[in-house]
């Protein structure tokens, strides 16, 4: 079962089951370095502050990574950073050692294009 939010029957327990057992994976998060994608296809990268049952997201010490094939990584601060739960696509813990380590100056990358939804 695709659990979007939205699209499920408040009935359903198997449904809430998975979108809490979301909800407590998501609260391993909490304080650690995350990345996460929008619908509209900005990559924004911080320390995940806080998170709620809508999935709107609190960052710290935020930036934005704007990718290109003509130039690297562009890194823009955004500072404290809330992103509204209807546009998170994906969220992903990163690992800090690695992150670190990369030149950003070298990665060439075509940017994410937007999510765009279709209705059954």
């Amino acid at each position: 079962m695709i659990l979007s939010k939205g699209e499920y029957d408040p009935g359903d327990y198997q449904a809430f089951s998975l979108f809490f057992l979301f909800l407590s994976e998501m609260d391993a998060f909490i304080d650690q370095q995350v990345q996460v994608i929008t619908n509209d296809g900005r990559v924004i990268v911080g320390k995940l502050r806080a998170l709620d049952q809508n999935i709107n997201i609190v960052l710290e010490k935020s930036e934005e990574r704007g990718y290109s094939t003509e130039e690297g990584v562009r890194q823009a601060p955004l500072g404290l950073f809330m992103i509204r739960g209807d546009n998170v696509a994906v969220v992903g813990q990163i690992d800090q050692d690695l992150d670190a380590q990369l030149d950003f100056t070298a990665i060439r990358a075509a940017p994410l294009q937007q999510i765009l939804h279709q209705l059954p």
